[in-house]
């Protein structure tokens, strides 16, 4: 944000009754916006998107222009460049303040460099002001002979020049502290003052989705009954070259079977070769169905039992006569998903090559599981091959200590005169079951990836610590080798949606796989204790930036 925007910041047009001894709902500390855009990970990154095409075009287009405008002039009146005199207004970091309320007290500190930038800067707004048409050409009453503690008033806003620190404050909120934190950003919101004040919503409409509530109901549930949300971004590694992105949430609440217990040990992300990215995280989908009366409200227990019998009869004229929720519940707590460059599965080769993902889950009792995805992959494999998708099923038994495949291919030769059929060849769904996992993957070849991963952790476990429920890991070189993979296509998606032209499209892919390039592994750890939620995403330069 620019200097001229915190200082025209929109508090409340009108005067709000306040009560100065009320703590913000909302506080957001910057320590020191320079440093941080200049931190090294965003650095190297900035650095090879900065000259892409469509950055330049960005940088030259009139709406830029005209907030760069009044940065130059203010620039040149205090006889630096842009981003110095940025620098140096924020130097000592920028703090904003507000009540919770609609139209209610708030305010703003900004920490400059020296007192002497505000002698400078300030009295080059007021000359800017002065000549604009703008509506907010009230702040040209800033006195012409600022004096160190001075205080004045523009309709609603009360502003204080105390040494380096320039103070806003609205409605009669009293001004904010200086940013005094160690975090680079770090955000603070009193969730339980806005849910009582009715700024949030006691419950969300999107809990009442069942899909939403099996996938993200249990993130929903915390942070619609915590007292508190903090992020912070902070440095990170030996070297401090990398950031830490932090979400913590207090509370109590959980969604029975939706987190690991906190003395749970989960299995880590499986070890695959190449993959773009693996995760590994704990759902207990007999114990979410089972403790659905108490843990989900009524309207939402009725349609997820509604739409648990309506996929069944949907089915059940295929011959498979089985309720999800049992197929759900034949599933134990550990379920872990890897994406990786594809290979080549089909004689025609696939336009574009895209990457192929797979997921193992835990079972419970294969034996039954068996029993229950039986009549339910029937199904599956006769509306692939009845259903227009031109599949075919396929079965092969290995040998001893060799797997057992099931799946569907696309026939090699069916009509693939375009690229948009060719993508088909992307796939061939296959599953097994192996090692007391059910492995299911967009390919042949991830199947046995998975599998192999399987047997080399039944002889050597790597676990998450206790109380960690998720784990990701992103490979931003594994990610730009797929986008070099899929150079064309990439580039005719730049040409045909973006209106580059061939040498334009060339450069993006090769900017953006050079950024991708810079970045090390980025991690994601979300754990849970007695004390609430904890999310960190670790991100880290590439190992020949350290």
């Amino acid at each position: 944000m620019t200097a001229a925007a915190l200082l025209l910041v929109a508090f409340a047009a009108a005067d709000v009754p306040a009560d100065p001894s009320a703590p913000a709902a909302v506080s957001l500390e910057i320590r020191d916006p320079a440093a941080l855009l200049a931190h090294p990970l965003i650095g190297n990154v900035w650095a090879e998107l900065n000259e892409a095409p469509g950055v330049r075009e960005a940088r030259r287009r009139p709406e830029l222009d005209a907030v760069l405008d009044p940065l130059r002039f203010l620039a040149g009146r205090c006889d630096r460049d842009v981003p110095t005199l940025l620098a140096d207004l924020t130097a000592g970091g920028v703090r904003f303040d507000w009540s919770g309320e609609e139209n209610g007290p708030a305010a703003l500190t900004i920490a400059a460099a020296s007192p002497e930038v505000w002698q400078e800067f300030l009295p080059a707004l007021r000359t800017w002001l002065s000549r604009t048409a703008d509506p907010l050409t009230a702040l040209a009453a800033i006195p012409p002979d600022l004096q160190d503690g001075q205080e004045w008033t523009v309709g609603s806003l009360r502003y204080q020049l105390d040494g380096a620190t320039l103070s806003l404050a609205s409605g009669g909120a009293p001004y904010a502290p200086r940013a005094a934190g160690e975090d680079h950003v770090h955000l603070r919101i009193d969730l339980h003052h806005l849910r009582e004040s009715g700024r949030l919503p006691a419950e969300a409409e999107f809990q009442k989705d069942p899909a939403f509530a099996a996938l993200l109901g249990g993130y929903a549930a915390s942070l619609l009954s915590a007292n508190q949300f903090d992020l912070s971004l902070a440095d990170s590694g030996a070297k401090s070259d990398g950031l830490s992105l932090r979400i913590a949430m207090d509370g109590e609440e959980r969604l029975p079977g939706f987190f690991a217990p906190p003395d749970a040990v989960s299995p880590a992300p499986l070890n695959v070769a190449g993959a773009l990215y693996s995760a590994s995280w704990y759902r207990d989908y007999r114990t979410l169905w089972d403790a659905r009366g108490s843990a989900l409200p009524p309207e939402q227990v009725e349609a997820l039992e509604a739409r648990d019998f309506e996929i069944r009869q949907g089915i059940k004229v295929l011959g498979a006569d089985v309720l999800p929720s049992e197929l759900a519940s034949a599933f134990d707590s550990s379920w872990r998903a890897v994406v990786v460059n594809g290979e080549r599965e089909y004689l025609v080769a696939a336009t574009p090559p895209l990457p192929a993902a797979g997921l193992a889950v835990s079972l419970r009792d294969r034996e039954r599981f068996e029993d229950l995805a039986r009549p339910a992959l029937s199904a599956i494999r006769l509306v692939a091959v009845f259903g227009g998708a031109k599949m075919q099923p396929f079965r092969t038994r290995g040998s001893e200590g060799e797997l057992d495949l099931s799946g569907l291919r696309f026939l090699d030769r069916s009509g693939a005169d375009s690229v948009g059929d060719r993508a088909r060849f992307n796939v061939a769904p296959t599953w097994t079951v192996h090692r007391g996992h059910f492995v299911v993957a967009s390919t042949r070849p991830l199947v046995r990836s998975i599998a192999a991963a399987l047997d080399a952790e039944a002889e050597s476990p790597h676990r998450l610590p206790p109380g960690v429920t998720e784990s990701q890991r992103f490979e931003p070189e594994a990610f730009a080798a797929a986008l070099d993979a899929a150079g064309a296509s990439v580039r005719f998606a730049l040409i045909a949606e973006g209106g580059f032209d061939s040498l334009e499209a060339a450069a993006i892919q090769e900017a953006a796989a050079r950024a991708l390039r810079s970045l090390g592994p980025i991690t994601v750890t979300t754990a849970v204790d007695d004390s609430g939620l904890s999310l960190e995403m670790q991100f880290t330069p590439a190992a020949s930036d350290r």
